[in-house]
C-alpha cells in the first residue's frame, strides 16, 4: 500500500470484478478490518497456529512481526493471544494503523 498511497485514486480488482475504488483513506476506510502486530519467538509456528484460528482472516509475516488481520477487533486479540499460549513480555500485540493496507481502526 505504501505505493498506492502517492496515488489520487485507487481501484482493486479482482477476476474482472472492481471490488472497491476511492482514495487511499477511502479505501481502508472501507474495509473495516484490525491488524494486529506480532512480536516474539518461533513467528513460523505462531503464524500457523493463528491462520487455522477462527476470526482471523490474514496472517503476514513482516520483518520481525506478524501482521494478523480480520474484521473484530476483540475476537482477533484474544485467537491471537490464545494461539500462542503467553501473556508474558516475549509476546507483543499492537493495534496499529500504520499498516493501512489492512487497518481502518
Amino acid at each position: 500500500m505504501d505505493e498506492a498511497e502517492r496515488c489520487h485514486k485507487l481501484g482493486y480488482i479482482l477476476n474482472g470484478e472492481l471490488l472497491v475504488q476511492g482514495t487511499a483513506s477511502e479505501v481502508i476506510a472501507s474495509q473495516a478490518l484490525t491488524t494486529w502486530s506480532v512480536t516474539g519467538d518461533d513467528l513460523p509456528a505462531l503464524a500457523e497456529r493463528l491462520r487455522a484460528a477462527p476470526g482471523v482472516e490474514q496472517v503476514a509475516a513482516f520483518g520481525t512481526a506478524l501482521h494478523v488481520t480480520g474484521s473484530d477487533r476483540e475476537r482477533l486479540r484474544g485467537r491471537t493471544r490464545a494461539a500462542d499460549g503467553r501473556t508474558g513480555p516475549d509476546v507483543a500485540l499492537r493495534s496499529s494503523p500504520a499498516w493501512k493496507m489492512c487497518s481502518s481502526t
